[in-house]
């Protein structure tokens, strides 16, 4: 069992709060160096490799360290340093650092599993409206890199939940950073953003049109199935649609057409594949 005192708790809570990096990380090297798999000092460190834009090694100190929590009830402590901490890292991406989100979907599911049930999302919408915060105050220095990072997190949720009424509103609020992104973006990364709002504004479309013509009762027995089983049959539709949006957003005017062409014919059929499970 990991040594984590009330002291030591409220030692961290502070110094996470104070943003600086190398303080975090002197801290958490304190506790890992003791017991290499403390969990509150791997939290901590995972904070302090978001403020670096170090996405890989935050995700991976985060997920060790819901592995080895000894009291679930620790894991919403440990929420505030995440959003803020992954709001700041993806925001501030270069491009380089874009490394597969998978993993980062499988840490959002398993945090959410450890925190007290709720009608709301607890991950995603606090992410997002910590950016808009954040561009609110403060052009990006990436602005069309920070809009994809974001994209690419509300996309990984897909592997996190299956409930599609959640996305209509994450999709919503990625439009809102977005649009702060471009008021202080060049004229072509605005022209590249609303150009992919293509994809957001099609996607969302063909979900609430699901949610709407399927009754209540259909629907919780999908997202009963899609609980117990993989997602893959649907979600490969959707990272298709999701590739062709970038090409779509980045390429020449033929090419741009073509993914455009692949991109809306791959939406519905992930909507189809959502809603016919094979049982």
């Amino acid at each position: 069992m990991s040594t984590v005192t009330p002291e030591l708790l409220s030692e961290g809570e502070a110094i996470v709060s104070r943003h600086d990096a190398e303080e975090i990380h002197r801290f958490g090297d304190r506790i890992v160096s003791v017991e290499p798999d403390n969990w509150f000092g791997l939290y901590v460190r995972g904070v302090g490799y978001g403020l670096e834009i170090d996405l890989k090694n935050a995700v991976d100190c985060w997920t060790r360290s819901l592995e080895g929590i000894d009291d679930e009830s620790y894991a919403e402590k440990m929420l505030p340093g995440i959003v803020d901490s992954l709001a700041f890292c993806l925001n501030h991406m270069k491009g380089g650092e874009m490394d597969d989100f998978k993993s980062l979907g499988e840490l959002i599911s398993s945090l959410n599993g450890m925190l007290p049930e709720s009608d709301d999302e607890v991950i995603v919408n606090p992410v997002l409206d910590r950016s808009v915060e954040f561009f609110s105050a403060h052009p990006a220095e990436f602005p069309f890199t920070a809009y994809y990072a974001l994209k690419a997190f509300v996309m990984t949720a897909f592997r996190a939940y299956v409930e599609l009424r959640f996305f209509p509103v994450f999709f919503g609020k990625l439009k809102n950073a977005g649009d702060h992104i471009k008021a202080n973006a060049e004229e072509r990364v605005a022209n590249a953003i609303d150009t992919d709002y293509l994809f957001v504004d099609t996607l969302v479309n063909a979900i609430n049109g699901a949610l709407e013509s399927t009754s209540a009762e259909d629907l919780d027995a999908i997202e009963e199935y899609w609980l117990e089983h993989k997602v893959d049959p649907y979600l490969a539709h959707l990272m298709q649609a999701y590739q062709m949006s970038a090409a779509m957003a980045t390429s020449g005017k033929f090419m741009g057409k073509v993914a455009k062409t692949v991109m809306n014919s791959e939406i519905p059929l992930f909507i189809k594949a959502y809603l016919s499970p094979k049982h």
